[in-house]
């Protein structure tokens, strides 16, 4: 599904999770189409986020246009994630994404995301 045919909607998806070591499913949209909807510019070259402890993760741009990167905000039936459980939103990653795989990058109860 592209970024217009998703716009209005949130999108499925089931990831492994690596720090629970099980699927977890979330609704959300990619956080490259959510980027590209506000307006992001093409020169943009970084993503710093911030967690609400204060966690900080850098993603590259790079990372985000390659794809596979999930801007998670509800559970996969609908509910709102608990903060308990990493919410309200937080960045998770689709099986087999290169950045997802060190398991530092995945970031949760997401306070600011600023584009560098």
């Amino acid at each position: 599904m592209t970024g217009s045919q998703a716009a209005g909607r949130l999108l499925e998806l089931t990831v492994s999770d690596p720090f629970q070591k099980k699927q977890l499913g979330y609704k959300g949209v990619w956080l490259a189409d959510l980027l590209r909807a506000v307006g992001v510019s093409e020169s943009a070259t970084n993503l710093h986020m911030t967690a609400l402890d204060d966690y900080v993760v850098d993603i590259p741009m790079s990372d985000v246009r390659a794809g596979g990167i999930f801007f998670a905000v509800q559970n996969l039936d609908g509910s709102p994630i608990p903060v308990s459980d990493g919410g309200p939103t937080r960045i998770v990653f689709r099986d087999g994404t290169p950045s997802g795989a060190n398991s530092e990058q995945w970031i949760w109860s997401l306070t600011t995301i600023e584009v560098q």
